[in-house]
């Protein structure tokens, strides 16, 4: 037995169009989605998806984020998404699961490509309005719908930027030699570059005393 749920999302007054996905029931009275597998879809209906306690599993690409792009030293790659919509015994419609992401960043340290893996949990509690943020448990975080449907891609998204370090910086247990190496090769540049920087302040601030005294040998004859 087949059920199928029309996406489709108007926003900011750009009207989007209609996907349709297929779920099959599993025993256990969820449903799944076949295609989701691979492909997750952009958009979702959060509220009845939550009502009907679907699983949703897939990919989503780095490339498609356009704010993390900016954060990143290659959009090269994907996400790993895994979730549950589901209403909890409070009657609270939530999202929970897991993602995972090797992202590639700029160590701060060494200025050079290092890994960084997320793997953070999603504990979302879907309301209608902003008010109703402060009768969540404190285990959800806020997702405030307040169309039919949301972007699924933006919810990822802000998941991974909450799970990123404010400073990216190579893990010494692992990548001690070559990160400092590097950082002080750079260190050794900067400071070579900064001599010869006064130095040649300190020659031009000369010349205008070479020229005085030329001036007067010039004066004298």
């Amino acid at each position: 037995m087949e059920n199928k749920v029309f996406v489709s999302r108007t926003t900011h007054g750009r009207a989007l169009n209609y996907m349709n996905f297929s779920f099959d029931r599993l025993t256990d009275n969820r449903y799944y989605s076949r295609l989701m597998m691979d492909a997750m879809p952009q958009y979702i209906d959060p509220i009845r998806l939550a009502n009907r306690s679907e699983c949703l599993s897939g990919r989503m690409c780095l490339d498609d984020m356009q704010r993390l792009s900016s954060m990143m030293a290659s959009t090269e790659g994907h996400v790993d998404v895994e979730l549950e919509l589901s209403v909890d015994h409070f009657k609270i419609r939530n999202i929970q699961g897991q993602i995972r992401a090797n992202i590639k960043l700029v160590c701060q340290r060494c200025l050079q490509t290092m890994d960084y893996v997320v793997n953070s949990k999603v504990m979302l509690g879907v309301i209608k309005k902003r008010e109703q943020a402060d009768q969540l448990p404190a285990k959800y975080e806020p997702l405030l719908v307040e169309t039919d449907e949301v972007s699924l891609l933006d919810i990822i998204e802000d998941e991974i930027i909450l799970a990123m370090p404010n400073t990216p910086l190579h893990d010494l247990t692992k990548d001690k030699e070559v990160c400092e190496s590097v950082a002080k090769h750079f260190r050794l540049n900067s400071s070579n570059n900064s001599d010869n920087n006064k130095k040649g302040e300190g020659n031009k601030r000369e010349n205008p005393f070479a020229i005085l005294a030329q001036m007067k040998v010039k004066n004298k004859k």
